[in-house]
């Protein structure tokens, strides 16, 4: 178990390190947010703080005080640290940086982590049903696997439920204001129905919403302190302005002098025209929004002065930060990044997109997406969801999908007919081949329409990265395939026989199917689904690649392996070209059958035709996921192991906003 912690600990830093550099948190001083204790929306002082402890009964206890800020995670870490039970609440309005400040908190107690403590774990709570999974610890258990492939190996699965029962991961639970209202207040229940003497926890939402939650359950999180981001000083802002513009301009000088000036009360005419940039710069977000749209040396930054009110200010520079981040970010030289891979590697490439895209294409793709997203709403009016699951992109064209699903029917009945058909004429009567061709031709191609449609709710699976080592796995599931396949295949055989076909002959092929085709494929597919230890963590790209490399190779080798039994089969009874030909027919059909059909992973197939459709509708892209990559590098989007998220809530909900009204 100490080794799957370490293991799980080595990944998690990897991918948040990774992500932390694409948000520029290690480029420049985080911005510095203030944080405050909230004692309304926190436990009882004795339950958080260990000194409080330690008073007597008759004393009068100290109001707990505990003060933190962005640009100080060591000080903040080992306060957390030093509480009775390690739980931590952080709460504050949009764009207050709550994500941020979880993400550093959770890279800075994995760099300090001893063996004996928990590891940090990142999970958007949005995907916590809770009358699914009751307890924390079941919901935990069922998403590591997804966020982390590595996990799925069968003998990392006693490992991982002792970890997440045990107490030894530490969940941080990102966006409790993303659920509906209701199930707001049964994640509180349920988060304190779960919490054990050990078990320790981050949580993250916006004020309101918590607070909402709290009052609906009459109970805060048990043992937690909830800290609050406080509104950003309009001098703290300029300061961290000045740092992001090395030489700026007299025309940004002025706006960040003027900005110093907001509160002054010698000065209240200056900051009476700038009051909307006061209240812009009040949030991490609004400072990103300035810094993406105005270091640009071609953009006039004294516009910024204009009276107007802060509502507008936000909107102009959410309507230019598509522009924005284009300009900033020129592609990647691909010629000089090839020759450059095996040398050092060019320290702009994670910031640098892989094409130019087009801005107005960008923006109309982006707020498709966001419609995805947010449309419909939930009840009290939130977003449907933040979380962008590309391999759940293909639910909004079903149309695609049924239309494949008639045609792959179709297709599937009359390879089906012919591989059944065509080898029994040439051994038996005609007119029974073929009348039992049709038969197991049209049931299965019903089978297979039925299959395609359930693809639009498949998971993406996972390929090892290396297809050495572990041979008694494989020999396990070898013949585990081997005897699972041969009691189905003793039905058709009891059909073959009815049609006239020798018993020796049905025994031989069953054999010959079961154990050597069958089971060898099957097994091997299997095996090489399933992950193996050494595997490291993935985003997006890496998953839809890997869910791909899995049904080609499922699909190349169930073809492949019947294909040249039946060659070889046929062609040691009969003939060379009748080998050939029922070979032939035996490939398409395994192909289909059983590549195409079989198997528990077929996202990719859905999210192919998801964007064939949709790319013609030029609401998406037709490469979708580089485009998705591109916008993650820069900085639009944000990667949360295998899903997407727009960088802000807000974001997502102006470019909703702007879907519609093309609408």
């Amino acid at each position: 178990m100490q080794y799957v912690a370490m293991e799980l600990a080595r990944m998690v830093q990897a991918q948040w390190e990774e992500e932390a550099r694409l948000r520029l948190l290690y480029n420049r001083r985080p911005i510095p947010v203030r944080w405050e204790l909230r004692a309304s929306l926190s436990d009882h002082p004795a339950t958080i703080d260990r000194a409080a402890v330690r008073g007597t009964g008759t004393e009068a206890l100290p109001p707990l005080e505990w003060e933190a800020s962005s640009g100080d995670i060591d000080e903040l870490a080992r306060r957390f640290r030093d509480t009775q039970r390690r739980r931590l609440v952080i709460v504050g309005d949009a764009g207050s940086g709550k994500t941020t400040l979880a993400v550093q908190l959770l890279l800075k107690l994995l760099q300090t982590r001893t063996p004996d403590e928990p590891v940090p774990v990142l999970l958007p709570i949005a995907s916590w049903d809770t009358a699914r999974f009751p307890t924390l610890h079941g919901w935990v258990e069922d998403q590591l696997p997804r966020a982390y492939p590595a996990l799925r190996s069968a003998r990392f699965a006693h490992a991982l439920h002792a970890l997440a029962a045990g107490g030894r991961i530490m969940p941080v639970l990102d966006g409790l204001d993303e659920l509906p209202a209701a199930a707001r207040a049964d994640v509180v229940t349920a988060l304190n129905r779960s919490l054990g003497e050990g078990d320790q926890l981050i949580l993250t939402s916006r004020t309101p919403e918590f607070a909402q939650a709290v009052d609906a359950t009459r109970d805060v999180v048990n043992s937690a302190a909830a800290l609050e981001a406080r509104p950003l000083l309009p001098a703290m802002a300029a300061d961290y302005l000045q740092s992001c513009v090395r030489h700026p301009d007299p025309g940004w000088q002025q706006v960040l002098d003027q900005l110093r000036t907001v509160g002054q009360p010698s000065r209240n005419e200056t900051s009476g025209q700038i009051a909307a940039l006061a209240a812009i710069t009040a949030t991490p977000l609004g400072v990103w929004l300035l810094r993406t749209v105005y270091t640009d040396p071609a953009a006039d930054p004294t516009e910024l002065t204009d009276s107007c009110p802060a509502d507008h200010l936000r909107t102009r520079l959410l309507n230019a930060i598509v522009p924005a981040a284009i300009a900033a970010h020129p592609p990647a030289n691909r010629a000089r990044q090839y020759f450059r891979r095996r040398r050092s590697p060019d320290p702009d490439e994670p910031f640098r997109p892989r094409r130019r895209r087009n801005p107005a294409d960008t923006e109309r793709y982006l707020a498709y997406l966001a419609h995805l997203l947010t449309h419909d709403r939930n009840s009290d009016g939130t977003p449907r969801t933040l979380d962008m699951a590309w391999w759940q992109l293909a639910q909004p064209a079903e149309g695609s999908v049924r239309t494949l699903s008639r045609w792959v029917g179709i297709l599937t009945s009359v390879i089906a007919t012919a591989m059944l058909a065509v080898p029994t004429a040439m051994i038996s009567r005609a007119s029974s081949a073929i009348l039992g061709g049709l038969v197991f031709g049209i049931t299965t191609g019903i089978g297979a329409g039925a299959a395609v449609r359930s693809w639009s709710q498949s998971e993406p699976g996972h390929l090892r990265q290396t297809l050495r080592g572990d041979l008694p796995g494989l020999i396990r599931a070898i013949v585990k395939a081997a005897v699972e396949s041969f009691w189905a295949l003793l039905v058709v055989g009891c059909v073959l026989i009815s049609l006239g076909v020798r018993p020796i002959s049905v025994v031989v092929g069953l054999l010959g199917v079961a154990l050597v085709t069958h089971g060898a494929v099957a097994g091997f597919v299997r095996w090489a689904e399933e992950p193996a230890s050494t595997d490291r963590p993935s985003g997006p790209p890496e998953h839809l690649r890997a869910d791909r490399k899995l049904n080609l190779l499922r699909i190349v080798a169930f073809g492949a392996g019947y294909g040249l039994v039946a060659v070889a089969g046929v062609t040691y009874f009969r003939s060379l070209g009748e080998g050939l030909l029922i070979g032939v027919v035996m490939a398409l059909g395994a192909a289909i059958g059983q590549g195409l059909l079989g198997g528990a992973h077929r996202a990719w197939l859905a999210y192919a035709a998801m964007v064939a459709r949709l790319s013609r509708e030029r609401v998406l892209p037709r490469d979708l996921m580089p485009f998705l990559d591109d916008m993650h590098r820069l900085g639009l989007l944000r990667a949360v192991g295998p899903l997407y998220q727009f960088r802000h809530a807000e974001l997502q909900d102006h470019f909703a906003a702007t879907f519609r009204s093309r609408r």
